[in-house]
């Protein structure tokens, strides 16, 4: 990573408070699944853990009753158990290995299709005689590019039915309630800091907190069909789920279902980066369809690109996003300790406060019961 393309938290914190000629906040903002984790959702490595279970006890276990009703991450549990009670270790191990091989086949038939994912500035690197190395691109960033796919590999391995997996994600996030991170972020909203958040997470914590925490009723967009109707200027926040809501069986998982956005969605998209800078937090960039739209769009407008990640482990940096920050203006990673390090020192310098939940519950409590004394009488 470019040292000159690091910039402190401090800078973050101060760059958040800017408003556009508007008087709208002079930033977007974009979050991923790492920004769910402390409020119970299981990341992506541990969702990979937990398809890989489900599918070995499906195919190589025969003598094992297991019921998914009782919950995914339960059953994997006891999937777990079961493996190492009956020394099946060795045979799991063999099991993920063989079904890795298959997947690397199934990039490598399509290496094509995947070295023009690449970036054109990567590709630029291989070009000789105007013509780009294919055998060397493709060697040096094969590695890479099924890392990215992995996630999408193994759900397409766990079921082919698009129903089965939205089933399995609402399984695992159903009852989930925002925590705390959720809960400063939805008092930084309502002080006006935030406005449009872009998401690629089906859960609705963000939605749930504004509403539940802030007495904010934000406007969901979850499908290609409503995202045309995004008002990017309208008084309240606007929540887009680029990947679908995990209640309707169109989301995106597996490795074609997020290969690209759909149009209404990537207009939207592109159309708010021109508008507004973009803070990037609990997200890898693995995904192409997001990666693609801003190194087409960084290249041609000149926006402010802050990019969050932990513990200063650059090395750790998708390649994707490495090749976006030191390869754009304006662009810039940033170290924060987790989301919600982030969310309070944001709440915290700039004193927004916490919304009076006591007072509105009882509000609430007094009209309902008003409303029954009618009867009463």
């Amino acid at each position: 990573m470019d040292s000159s393309k690091i910039k402190s938290f401090d800078y973050l914190l101060n760059e958040i408070s800017g408003k556009n000629n508007n008087n709208n906040p002079k930033y977007s903002v974009f979050l991923g699944a790492g920004c769910s984790v402390s409020s119970g959702i299981p990341a992506g490595f541990e969702i990979i853990e937990i398809l890989k279970k489900i599918i070995f006890a499906k195919t190589e276990i025969r003598n094992i009753n297991f019921n998914s009703k009782s919950g995914y991450i339960k059953t994997a549990d006891l999937i777990n158990d079961y493996i190492n009670n009956n020394k099946l270790n060795e045979k799991y191990s063999k099991f993920v290995s063989k079904k890795e091989l298959f997947f690397k086949k199934k990039i490598e038939d399509n290496s094509d299709y995947y070295i023009k994912t690449i970036s054109k500035k990567i590709q630029n690197n291989y070009k000789i005689q105007k013509k780009i190395d294919k055998e060397k691109l493709w060697s040096d960033y094969k590695k890479l590019i099924f890392l990215d796919c992995i996630y999408g590999l193994w759900f397409e391995e766990f079921n082919e039915d698009e129903r089965e997996r939205q089933i399995f994600i609402e399984n695992l996030i159903e009852d989930i309630e925002p925590e705390g991170a959720y809960i400063l972020f939805a008092n930084i909203v309502k002080k006006n800091f935030i406005k449009n958040i872009f998401t690629t997470n089906f859960d609705d914590l963000i939605n749930d907190a504004l509403l539940k925490y802030a007495g904010l009723k934000p406007r969901v967009f979850a499908h290609n069909e409503t995202a045309g109707y995004i008002n990017l200027e309208d008084a309240k926040p606007n929540i887009i789920k680029v990947h679908g809501d995990y209640l309707f069986k169109n989301i995106k998982n597996t490795r074609l279902e997020t290969a690209r956005l759909e149009r209404n969605m990537k207009e939207k998209f592109k159309e708010t980066l021109e508008v507004s800078g973009l803070i990037v937090a609990g997200y890898n960039g693995a995904d192409n369809s997001i990666m693609k739209i801003l190194e087409k769009k960084k290249n041609k407008v000149n926006f402010s690109l802050l990019w969050c990640i932990r513990d200063q482990n650059y090395d750790s940096v998708n390649w994707r996003v490495k090749n976006l920050i030191n390869n754009t203006k304006n662009s810039y990673i940033i170290t924060i300790n987790s989301f919600d390090h982030l969310m309070y020192n944001i709440w915290k310098k700039y004193d927004c406060g916490i919304t009076n939940l006591i007072k509105s519950a009882e509000e609430r409590e007094n009209k309902i019961k008003t409303y029954l004394s009618k009867f009463s009488d």
